[in-house]
Parts: structure tokens; C-alpha cells; sequence
């Protein structure tokens, strides 16, 4: 799942835009574009989205995915806590009503916050780091679980990193019994590949 929101200069209007991948091989996909006026309606606009995007995938496989990766763009540090609390928590009731009412066990969920526009740069020896590059000891915040990631290569200038912060990364339970979060290098390997995912490129 990816999902950004942008807002006016003026703070008077707001786009939020979703997309949700609905088949195993992430090729297929739903897309919505709101309006939502005010906190209330956006947190209501969105969690008919999520349940919609869920039931398309129910329809086509008659099961609901057991893992939910969900990377929001548009959140600035101010912002972290509102959007752990009433986003990543308000969209669990949502899939544990879906998932239950069918009997299906409650996914696993990976919240992820994306910034793009940070003014942290990382060097070896003089040059860019190679794409792929992790960084997530030393600068990264005590007891918070983030990480940087170069996916690009630059040939000109310095290159920007992009900063992930997990906001959640829940247990996958299973009808056999609970399993451990996705660990973090499987997380970071799932994020690099997904940055050179752009089906909308035609060349």
C-alpha cells in the first residue's frame, strides 16, 4: 500500500491520494484520490479505502493477504505521533472486523513513513555511496526503529538518501500460532526493491 497526502499553502485543502496492489504478484491495482475535509473525514475516507482495497483482494482469491505493507509519504517529524495513532492504530478494528467476520487469522501490519526531503547526506571516501546502501546505526534516533536507504545512483552532485521509519511492524499470527516481526534487513531488502517498482514509466 502507498499513500500521500498533499495540502495547500494555505492549509484549506487537501488531497489524499492511495494505491493497494490486490493480487500475489503486485501488478494489479486500486487507486483513490479524496478530498476529505477535515481530520474526521480523512480517517473515515481512508478506512472505507483500506476496506474496499481488502475486499477486492478477498473477491479474487477468497482469502485476505496475511501481510500488510503500508509506506506513507507526506508526514513531517511533528507529525509522527498523529499519524501512529490515528492512522496505523485506526486501521486495525477495520481488518480485524473483515478478517474475523470471515475467519481468516489478523494479519501481520508494517507501517512505514517515508521522507524524502531531509537534508542528511552520507559519504565513503569522498564519493556517493553505492545504491543500495543502509545506514541505520549511529545517526539513526535512540529506541526508534528507522533507517536510511540510497536507492539511487547519482553521477552529478550528492546524493539524497531517503529516511524509513517503521511505525509499526506487528507479529504475523497464524492458525498455528504467532510468528516474529519481519526483520529489519528483510524489511530494508522489500524497500530497496520496491524503489525501482514504477510501472507507470513506458520506457
Amino acid at each position: 500500500v502507498g499513500m500521500d497526502t498533499y495540502h495547500s499553502k494555505t492549509g484549506k485543502k487537501s488531497i489524499q491520494a492511495s494505491v493497494y496492489s490486490i493480487n500475489s504478484t503486485f501488478t494489479q491495482y486500486l487507486s483513490f484520490i479524496n478530498n476529505p475535509r477535515g481530520r474526521q473525514e480523512f480517517h473515515e475516507v481512508l478506512g472505507r479505502n483500506f476496506a474496499a482495497a481488502l475486499q477486492q483482494f478477498h473477491s479474487k482469491y477468497e482469502i485476505y493477504p496475511q501481510r500488510i505493507m503500508i509506506y506513507r509519504d507526506g508526514v513531517g517529524d511533528s507529525q509522527m505521533y498523529f499519524t501512529k495513532q490515528f492512522e496505523a492504530d485506526a486501521l486495525k478494528p477495520i481488518m480485524e472486523k473483515l478478517y474475523t467476520d470471515k475467519g481468516f487469522p489478523i494479519p501481520q501490519i508494517i507501517y512505514v513513513v517515508v521522507k524524502k526531503r531531509i537534508s542528511t547526506k552520507f559519504f565513503k571516501n569522498g564519493q556517493n555511496p553505492e545504491p543500495g546502501t543502509i545506514v541505520d546505526k549511529e545517526v539513526v534516533k535512540p529506541n526508534f526503529y528507522e533507517f536510511f536507504l540510497v536507492s539511487q545512483r547519482t553521477t552529478k552532485g550528492t546524493a539524497s538518501p531517503t529516511n524509513y521509519n517503521v511505525l509499526e511492524d506487528t507479529k504475523l499470527l497464524t492458525r498455528k500460532g504467532s510468528m516474529e516481526p519481519m526483520a529489519p534487513n528483510e524489511l530494508q531488502k522489500i524497500t530497496y526493491t520496491l524503489t525501482h517498482l514504477y510501472f507507470n514509466w513506458m520506457g
